[in-house]
């Protein structure tokens, strides 16, 4: 679970907005080892019904230790227009 706060930053109007909060948030996140057997490759986003934005999809699934988070939205692929992708190793961000 994302704590609240963390949440409402990562969920901001924009992606911008979400992309600079994700950084500011790093600088302070201690993330857990990656276990290669964890992957989730059926997570839903606020493109479908989820509360959790692209950003807090995949900060969320890191924090679980996941090392592969697939999303899928039903009925849309907005969440894959322009920097909604991000990979995150260690603390860096790698954003498509």
């Amino acid at each position: 679970m994302i704590e609240i706060d963390i949440l409402n930053k990562l969920n901001a109007p924009t992606r911008e907005e979400r992309l600079a909060n994700l950084k500011e948030i790093l600088k302070t996140t201690e993330f857990p080892p990656m276990v290669p057997q964890y992957i989730n490759n059926h997570i839903h986003t606020t493109y479908s019904f989820s509360p959790y934005s692209p950003t807090a999809a995949v900060y969320a699934a890191r924090m679980e230790g996941l090392c592969t988070a697939g999303i899928i939205d039903h009925d849309s692929i907005s969440c894959f227009t322009g920097i909604n992708i991000y990979i995150l190793k260690n603390k860096d961000i790698l954003a498509f």
